[in-house]
């Protein structure tokens, strides 16, 4: 039986939330003083499918705009301040072992984020995140101009690494974006808060 072979991957693009970060929906919802679970699960759910992050993170809203927004969607009366702690709270801290997979696989080939993110986000990590040295370069939603899954942000990710999808390989959180990605051609696996699997996964390819 011929064996098949391994997609020469010359990048490796990773998500942020979930792969690299763990993300508290629960510590960030308390500061808007939704702390009963069953009503946490409701907003999480209905705040997934709404547009005040997905504009955010398509740089299509300012951050003034998204704060406000914020409030207004929790139907939160504090401060703005209060809304931008309580979205920097969602980002939770490393995930335990993440820094792991740039010890073992920095050398070999560029590692490049490839998130859905935002300003406040990406600045919080860069000031506070020493793990973020770690990547070669850092894409984000806000700066590509289109979220995961929208296959033109795989599309354009890949151009801007110079490299064809057929050489990428990507981790992400998100089963439907990682659909995408294989779809674009991308060599493409989801692993949810477990740098463990995600080296794994790693392991098959480099």
């Amino acid at each position: 039986m011929n064996s098949v072979a391994k997609p020469q991957i010359k990048v490796l693009f990773l998500d942020l939330g979930g792969v690299i970060f763990e993300l508290d929906w629960r510590a960030a919802l308390s500061k808007f003083d939704i702390t009963n679970s069953d009503a946490q699960v409701r907003w999480m759910q209905a705040f997934a499918t709404a547009s005040v992050q997905h504009r955010f993170e398509c740089g299509k809203s300012s951050r003034e705009e998204f704060l406000h927004d914020l409030k207004k969607f929790f139907k939160h009366s504090g401060s703005i301040e209060t809304a931008e702690q309580a979205w920097i709270a969602l980002v939770k801290g490393v995930l335990p072992g993440a820094e792991e997979i740039f010890a073992r696989f920095s050398a070999k080939l560029p590692i490049i984020a490839l998130s859905n993110t935002d300003t406040i986000h990406y600045e919080n990590l860069l000031k506070n995140s020493p793990i973020m040295k770690n990547f070669t370069e850092v894409y984000t939603s806000f700066n590509l101009g289109f979220r995961k899954p929208n296959k033109e942000i795989y599309l354009q990710a890949a151009r801007q690494a110079g490299v064809q999808p057929e050489n990428c390989l990507f981790i992400d959180d998100t089963l439907d974006n990682v659909l995408s990605a294989a779809e674009c051609g991308f060599t493409a696996h989801q692993s949810v808060n477990s740098p463990a699997l995600t080296l794994e996964i790693l392991h098959r390819y480099l």
